[in-house]
């Protein structure tokens, strides 16, 4: 086994060869379809903090971010871009592709143990998944999100969800690197804290000291931040705190799809250690349960759908249709393939079913936890690449399977 592990995960020239050129042809599509206004949701406000955070307005004020209504995450990201780049917005948007063009490599990082074949499709799903490619091309956290939790998760994965080989070192320098981007997440959207358990356990194959070192990098960036608002806003938490407004966004009686909408007018006095909105979401749940449930039946269905991409103006205006369902198409594909083996993996085990149990849970989590909030397409955009790796690797198994088989039936037949 170890032979064949070794075998497996040799690099070879031509497969390098080919998903560079896979690499580059994913950049030449980004460039091509790469609009004149680089816009997305709430890229004004985004925009605005990260003009802010070049100064120390942003960092001394305590009503900067709205009190901490928004995370620090993306604006100081733009900041850092901006800054190094004379305040060029269409700088954040090259520095945005190429974070997107790291998500394939990291991809096949975490399938590099199954097969030189599920990497290789992996590599090359991700590259041209028209979900990682709308994230590059998006004025939001999407991109950003994304390559610091797959990075954390590729860097702590190991061989498999295994420490590769004896090196202690490595293991010291995977948790290291691991624990950064993971608290460099968490200052980007907070909803990340609900994957935290997944990267616990596989930072503990490592040993306890390298889950010590994970920890402890993981805790440094929100610690940093959480001495900075309470030094200068008086609270210490390092979360945001629109959690209640999206919370009453996402469930009220006006809302009919669990997406984004006006929040309505807040109608009872706030509960006892809640505030109105997450005490008005409380009531609606209780009193309007039926409703409540259905609420949370159309965020699954909106976490699901595909997320498109508008091409500029003349460009590809004719095949925007056929760009359309192609998108449709492999969302099914991919979704399909991923719950078969989230269910699958309920009464198989490997080596029937690729072992990638872990990444799928990631997804899982990270997903479900938009469910009692509201839900749109894009929310799910951050583990994109995750998500086709666990359907890639669950096609190729099936297609094991079902040559195993085949025989069988052959001599049934005869």
């Amino acid at each position: 086994m170890p032979t064949l592990m070794r075998r497996i995960e040799k690099w070879r020239p031509l497969e390098g060869l080919v998903l560079a050129s896979v690499l580059v042809l994913s950049f030449l599509i980004q460039l091509l379809i790469m609009p004149d206004d680089f816009v997305g949701p709430d890229y004004e406000t985004y925009l605005a903090q990260g003009q802010l955070a070049q100064t120390a307005a942003l960092w001394f004020d305590p009503s900067a971010l709205d009190a901490n209504y928004w995370p620090i995450g993306y604006p100081a990201f733009l900041a850092l871009v901006m800054k190094a780049f004379s305040s060029d917005l269409h700088a954040v948007q090259y520095v945005q592709i190429l974070l997107d063009l790291t998500l394939a490599p990291l991809a096949w990082l975490v399938t590099r143990h199954i097969s030189i074949p599920v990497r290789m499709v992996t590599f090359i799903a991700v590259a041209v998944s028209p979900s990682v490619i709308w994230a590059g091309q998006n004025a939001g956290y999407e991109v950003l999100l994304s390559f610091l939790l797959c990075l954390s998760l590729a860097c702590i994965w190991g061989r498999g969800g295994a420490p590769s080989g004896n090196r202690y070192w490595l293991g010291g320098l995977a948790c290291t690197i691991s624990g950064l981007a993971f608290g460099s997440a968490f200052l980007v959207q907070n909803k990340v804290i609900i994957v935290l358990p997944i990267l616990i356990l596989l930072a503990l194959r490592w040993g306890r000291w390298n889950l010590g070192a994970f920890c402890a990098l993981a805790l440094l960036a929100p610690a940093a931040w959480a001495i900075r608002n309470i030094a200068v806003a008086g609270t210490f938490s390092p979360m945001t705190r629109n959690a209640s407004m999206n919370l009453w966004i996402g469930n009220n009686p006006l809302q009919t799809t669990g997406g984004f909408m006006e929040p309505p007018p807040v109608s009872i006095e706030p509960i006892v250690g809640m505030d109105i909105y997450a005490s008005n979401a409380l009531n609606f749940f209780i009193t309007q349960p039926e409703a409540a449930f259905a609420l949370i039946l159309h965020k699954a269905a909106r976490l699901v759908e595909p997320v498109f991409i508008y091409p500029s103006p003349g460009v590809f205006a004719w095949q925007s249709a056929l760009i359309h369902w192609l998108t449709i198409a492999m969302s099914i594909v991919v979704l399909v393939l991923f719950v078969t083996f989230v269910f699958g993996r309920l009464w198989v085990r490997p080596p029937v079913i690729p072992e990638v149990g872990p990444i799928a849970a990631f997804v899982l989590l990270f997903v479900l936890v938009h469910l009692p909030f509201l839900a749109e397409p894009r929310f799910r955009v951050p583990v994109e690449p995750l998500t086709i790796a666990v359907a890639v690797a669950t096609l190729f198994a099936l297609f094991a399977r079902y040559r195993r088989n085949r025989p069988r039936k052959l001599e049934r037949r005869l």
